[in-house]
């Protein structure tokens, strides 16, 4: 993790230099230069919502490390460009502090980076295969253990929590996933991790193996919402991960979830319609 802490200090160190040498050049450039990091600053908010996306143009195992540059990068490179506008020397402070503030902010993603790895109480593998979760934190590295169990690949819920970056109180991020998958399935011939964003019907037709994202929003309104909030004991607006198994051998209309917290489960296929988001994780080959 240091070296990668150090590469993106040095790139946001060199955003700064090159917006400093561009602003140099006259107020045109200058302007340029903040519509540059704008863009930058906008690419970087749209990419960090589309995981699937980031690991398509950066398809490294530490490609989390690099999820949140893009703010620093930005506001850095606009610094020296919005100082040049600065009519008097008060205007110039006030900007400079504005503008360090707004780097400030940018920075608190970085604090998870600091944070202990979240540590298990113990590893589960069920009867059926599953993982089950040992704190409220690993859902996702138990889910994974489960799904790299059923291409025949050992591991435990303390490795992928620890190759995830798996932090209390936070738990497990897409990115962080897909490092530790990439990390468990180098060298096995033929298979390959992606992100994939897809609805139920999508994740239906592909009937593999997958950890998917599941909950319900913050304010259940339909009726299979509610009675997920009141007779299944569902939680507004907390999302969890599971291993979908694929459909039912002996009911289609079943799906086979690998439920970190309660093992092996079968849901009706509809209630991806409300609880999936979207977005899952695959190991194909």
């Amino acid at each position: 993790m240091t070296i990668h802490l150090i590469i993106n200090i040095l790139i946001v160190a060199c955003s700064g230099l090159a917006g400093w040498r561009l602003a140099r050049r006259g107020s045109r450039s200058a302007r340029m230069t903040i519509v540059a990091a704008a863009l930058v600053g906008v690419a970087g908010f749209a990419l960090s919502r589309r995981p699937d996306i980031f690991t398509m143009i950066f398809p490294f195992s530490s490609a989390v490390f690099y999820a949140d540059f893009w703010y620093p990068f930005a506001i850095m490179m606009l610094i020296p460009a919005a100082l040049r506008f600065g009519r008097t020397r008060f205007h110039r402070i006030r900007i400079a502090l504005l503008c360090l503030v707004l780097f400030g902010l940018s920075l608190k993603p970085y604090k998870s980076w600091f944070l202990p790895i979240q540590e298990s109480r113990e590893h589960i593998m069920d009867e059926n295969g599953v993982c089950r979760q040992s704190t409220a934190d690993t859902c996702s590295a138990a889910a994974a253990v489960t799904l790299l169990h059923h291409y025949g690949i050992n591991s435990t819920e303390t490795e992928v929590a620890r190759l995830a970056h798996t932090r209390p109180g936070s738990g497990t991020s897409r990115l962080g996933l897909f490092r530790a998958l990439k990390i468990l399935t180098r060298g096995k011939p033929g298979m390959r991790v992606r992100i994939v964003r897809c609805d139920g019907e999508g994740l239906l037709r592909r009937n593999r193996p997958a950890v998917i994202t599941v909950g319900l929003t913050e304010n259940p309104r339909t009726e299979e919402e509610i009675k997920a909030a009141t007779l299944w004991n569902w939680q507004p607006g907390a999302v969890h991960d599971v291993t979908f198994l694929g459909r039912d051998e002996t009911n289609p209309s079943k799906i086979r979830i690998g439920e970190p917290e309660f093992g092996l489960e079968k849901w009706d296929a509809g209630a991806l319609d409300f609880l999936y988001k979207n977005m899952a994780i695959f190991i194909e080959g």
